[in-house]
């Protein structure tokens, strides 16, 4: 079985007068392809797993297009209500993406947390 493909082009533009940038892209190819691959392996998806991951996705799509090519970075997204883990990650020299969620054996934590990793095998 081939992993379903998606191609997000992010279009970005610098707004000089506002100091901001501008970031445009049609993550739909995105979600299409995350939902084949849960179908393909019989994944849980429920309403908030799809909710959760279509926000990681795209968060992970955008944050990487501004990021240098080579650099790897990993996402875990921990909530405390409900209990869910959210991992993504991405990037590199072949530009990939994917992600996953958990709902069962989290650990129950006070509060919501976020971990970040990035590499830059060039650097290391």
């Amino acid at each position: 079985m081939t992993t379903p493909e998606a191609h997000v082009v992010v279009q970005r533009h610098l707004l000089r007068e506002q100091d901001s940038i501008l970031a445009v892209a049609d993550f739909s190819g995105l979600f299409d392809a995350y939902a084949a691959h849960v179908r393909r392996w019989d994944l849980p998806m429920d309403p908030l797993g799809e909710v959760i991951m279509r926000q990681c996705l795209a968060g992970a799509a955008l944050q990487m297009s501004f990021r240098v090519p080579e650099e790897r970075s990993a996402w875990t997204l921990n909530l405390a209500r409900p209990e869910l883990n959210a991992f993504v990650t991405g990037g590199g020299g072949e530009n990939t993406l994917i992600g996953r969620y958990f709902m069962e054996g989290v650990e129950a934590k006070a509060e919501s947390r976020l971990f970040v990793e990035r590499s830059h095998p060039k650097h290391a």
